[in-house]
């Protein structure tokens, strides 16, 4: 079993090993060196040939966890290698720069990381992660026309109308946002789809907005959740981990995806949709509204992990979160 890992192994490193040093070795001895290491003689250690600095630099530019994960598993000294120097670590927060927000847990870093790796490249079938509504920027008619509505598949809802509107507005360009509750406090989100509403009854036209942004993280403070009456919250008591590119929104009545350039990981559960712009006037009052039938965050909760948040507060004074993670009991 050894010998075929050193094998696989030697392919990786040679990949790296001779572009990377500049040609510092002639291609006789990486033919060499290729062949010894799938001879798998005992006693004879690639990475004792190869040199602690070298076999660094190698590892460093590996980008596929399992050539990682097959690697650790070769021998103790290449375990102790790799978990010694984070290289772990080092290639989740490439795949995923939101795991850069993490404070570091020393001796069990490599596991945590592992499993956080395991989880972004998981095949585990994505799902909706909405558990509920937290704000919207402005309601309309409350509580006819308030956010929980978006969950709602339908349009229509036991005989109602079922959607959710901001306020008119005379501006185009004034934006409102809409906050989401996920299923977990870490979550892996893939895309977001929004369906915005097609007024039937009023004047058949559709009340999207121009653009769509997302941003996720968390809330600063565990008591800052608004209440079903006023579902309001301050700017100040949400982190954001990321923010997306702007995407266009097609004036539709249809169910529009938007896929997120990568894999993200949401650090504390929150989703935020900036509406951007209106794209629709209302002829009853000649404002512009923003309107949305339903709404998915897609994506998977992270499994074996669990997600501790501390306040602490900073140099200049402003409380911060700190974040980090550990093996769920």
């Amino acid at each position: 079993m050894i010998q075929v890992d050193l094998s696989h192994l030697c392919v990786l490193f040679i990949s790296f090993f001779f572009p990377l040093l500049n040609q510092e070795f002639d291609i006789i001895l990486v033919a060499k060196l290729r062949f010894r290491s799938a001879m798998a003689i005992d006693g004879w250690d690639f990475l004792d040939w190869l040199g602690a600095d070298t076999s660094a630099r190698i590892f460093t530019h590996l980008d596929d966890p399992a050539d990682l994960v097959r690697s650790a598993s070769v021998s103790r000294s290449w375990n102790k290698f790799i978990t010694s120097n984070g290289f772990v670590k080092n290639l989740c927060i490439r795949l995923c720069p939101e795991a850069s927000n993490f404070v570091s847990n020393s001796s069990d870093d490599h596991s945590i990381y592992s499993n956080l790796i395991k989880n972004l490249v998981s095949d585990n079938e994505n799902q909706s992660c909405i558990s509920k509504c937290i704000a919207a920027s402005s309601t309309d008619r409350f509580p006819d026309e308030r956010i929980e509505n978006t969950l709602e598949s339908e349009e229509v809802v036991r005989g109602r109308l079922s959607y959710w509107s901001s306020k008119g507005e005379k501006d185009s360009d004034k934006s409102e946002t809409l906050i989401y509750g996920l299923v977990s406090d870490l979550c892996i989100v893939d895309e977001i789809k929004i369906r915005p509403w097609l007024a039937l009854h009023y004047d058949n036209q559709v009340y999207s907005a121009k653009f769509v942004r997302f941003k996720l993280g968390g809330l600063k403070f565990s008591d800052s959740w608004p209440n079903e009456r006023n579902h309001f919250i301050s700017d100040d008591n949400l982190v954001w981990t990321y923010t997306s590119p702007e995407f266009p929104m097609q004036q539709e009545n249809e169910l529009q995806s938007f896929k997120l350039p990568r894999p993200v990981l949401c650090i504390g559960g929150v989703v935020q949709i900036e509406l951007i712009g209106r794209a629709q006037r209302c002829y009853i009052d000649n404002l512009f509204y923003v309107c949305v039938t339903h709404v998915q965050v897609i994506g998977r909760p992270v499994s074996g992990l669990a997600l501790t948040i501390n306040i602490s507060e900073a140099s200049s004074g402003e409380f911060v979160n700190q974040y980090s993670i550990s093996e769920a009991q």
